[in-house]
């Protein structure tokens, strides 16, 4: 532990999702990974709602950790927009990146659709 600080355990709350997704499972074993490391930390993985849930549950003090849905819903809850309108949270941080999801989009060949710019007026 650091010097000068009592060798009281630390206890914190990881938000997730629901425990019947594989993400839950993930959160679990980075839970694990840091309550064997002994260094006076204990988390508790917390079933929740995910992402969005999370970043209210954060910003209320229910979690002290927690995955986010992505970068824009973060942003929601850090400058006080959208659904956290006139809420900003400034004490949020971005503490490690899990993954990164690239979105694909497919067209049919006879669509036209060469370019994302191409798929402006198109019906869905």
């Amino acid at each position: 532990m650091f010097a000068g600080f009592a060798s009281a355990e630390i206890h914190l709350n990881m938000g997730s999702t629901s425990s019947t997704s594989g993400v839950y499972a993930w959160c679990v074993a980075a839970a694990n990974a840091i309550n064997k490391a002994e260094n006076g930390i204990n988390v508790t993985v917390v079933e929740s709602g995910a992402g969005m849930d999370n970043l209210r549950k954060i910003s209320s003090g229910v979690f002290d950790f927690a995955l986010a849905i992505d970068l824009p819903g973060s942003l929601q809850l850090y400058k006080g927009i959208e659904g956290f309108k006139d809420k900003p949270f400034k004490e949020l941080r971005w503490l490690f990146l899990r993954n990164i999801f690239a979105d694909r989009l497919y067209v049919r060949q006879d669509s036209g659709v060469a370019h994302f710019g191409d798929l402006k007026e198109k019906r869905f």
